[in-house]
């Protein structure tokens, strides 16, 4: 069980530094809206804020399902 909640913890990291990473990129979009224009368009940095919040808010929970998961399972003892 623990291989299950490792891979959990995994991804949980990977995607709290994808959300930053897109919440980066969306506030540079929104500094650069001047220069870039209608190239962007309107809605993508909202998208992009959108999928960033998203995958910040996913990460406590997939770390409270790894614990439940830890807790539910405990691993044996070695003697």
């Amino acid at each position: 069980m623990k291989s299950k909640t490792k891979i959990l913890r995994l991804i949980a990291n990977i995607e709290l530094f994808i959300g930053f990473i897109i919440l980066i990129i969306t506030a540079f979009l929104y500094f650069m809206a001047d220069r870039f224009g209608d190239k962007i368009g309107e809605s993508t940095p909202l998208i992009l804020l959108i999928i960033g919040i998203v995958l910040l808010i996913d990460y406590p929970i997939l770390l409270f399902v790894a614990r439940k998961i830890d807790e539910k399972n405990p691993s044996p003892v070695e003697y």
